[in-house]
């Protein structure tokens, strides 16, 4: 289905290589509460992947998917060059970003509008719930409760600093923020398998800084799919080395001491601090606390790679480079 006239609402779905779930999604957001149906668009932006995506998408849409639905692939490996592609191709006046392995709620589409004109937000988002968690060991517990999901309760929230950023397979942001700003900072994300990311936080911190304001609101709920590999501590040590990076990449280290490319306090916090913290929790035998500890040396490991990759040669560390604006689609 298509209209001549633009969507109030782009809705934009990065994918690599997930095309069971991908067909699962879309089939959540063909079930949505909507008078309109040409009032959203939905776009499939392939981040290369090889499993039949395009053909899928392809079948839906010829099945007689509710909303217009566009499929674009996007060779540069990586989440943010996908997403940034999905919005060069919207059209919509907000712009909804939603993962692959995700389902969002009937009522979702329909509340965007009403939580941007209620709230006045440049981004707006909500809780997040795995609806497959079961059977979960005890050691995985403390992990899922903040990774994949996300509930800051029941009233709408003003996001800082302090009290967290929205998810990014749970993000809304209005077109004129996203012109304004710029896209997704292509260093950050998944990269295939890399399983890198703080893109969506990074673009949060952007607005914040700008004092434009990020949104919780209880009402725009998504549901995660609990993947299989999620149950093995090999993808958790992979996933905080990974996040260990990205931070990195995030921060702003210029005028730092180095040694051997890397800012001096990160080798003191990776000796004085966490390896002494891992050690003793093994006296508590609390296998949880002993997990989480030895997280925390991998993700201190990512950020000591990331530093040594960034900091070849030079003798202080140079900023990241601004963002580029994005160019409105057509």
């Amino acid at each position: 289905m298509s209209s001549p006239h633009p969507p109030l609402i782009s809705l934009v779905i990065a994918t690599y290589n997930r095309v069971a779930l991908l067909r699962e999604a879309l089939a959540s957001i063909a079930a949505s509460a909507l008078d309109r149906d040409d009032s959203v668009e939905v776009l499939v932006i392939d981040n290369n992947s090889h499993d039949g995506t395009a053909e899928t998408v392809q079948a839906i849409r010829e099945a007689g998917f509710r909303f217009a639905l566009i499929y674009a692939l996007e060779t540069r490996q990586g989440t943010s060059h996908a997403r940034n592609r999905g919005v060069a191709l919207a059209r919509g006046r907000y712009l909804v970003f939603m993962d692959d392995d995700q389902r969002i709620d009937p009522h979702y589409l329909a509340n965007v509008p009403a939580v941007f004109a209620e709230t006045g937000a440049a981004c707006v988002g909500g809780p997040v719930h795995y609806y497959n968690a079961t059977g979960i060991p005890r050691w995985l517990a403390p992990l899922i409760e903040h990774i994949g999901q996300l509930d800051y309760g029941n009233a709408t929230m003003v996001l800082d600093e302090s009290t967290g950023r929205l998810g990014g397979g749970n993000m809304a942001l209005t077109r004129k923020a996203l012109e304004s700003f710029g896209g997704f900072d292509t260093r950050l994300g998944h990269h295939g398998t890399n399983l890198g990311g703080g893109e969506d936080w990074e673009i949060q911190d952007r607005l914040m800084g700008a004092g434009k304001a990020v949104v919780y609101h209880p009402v725009l709920v998504q549901y995660h799919y609990l993947r299989p590999e999620r149950f093995h501590k090999r993808y958790w040590r992979r996933l905080y080395y990974s996040y260990g990076r990205s931070l990195y990449l995030r921060g702003d280290w210029r005028g730092a001491r180095l040694l051997f490319g890397v800012p001096r306090h990160l080798w003191w916090a990776l000796i004085m601090k966490d390896c002494p913290a891992w050690a003793k929790s093994w006296i508590s035998f609390d296998y949880p606390k002993m997990f989480l500890r030895q997280l925390a040396i991998w993700q201190r490991f990512g950020k000591i790679a990331a530093a040594r990759v960034e900091n070849r040669g030079p003798v202080r560390v140079t900023p990241p480079e601004q963002v580029r604006r994005l160019p409105r689609g057509d």
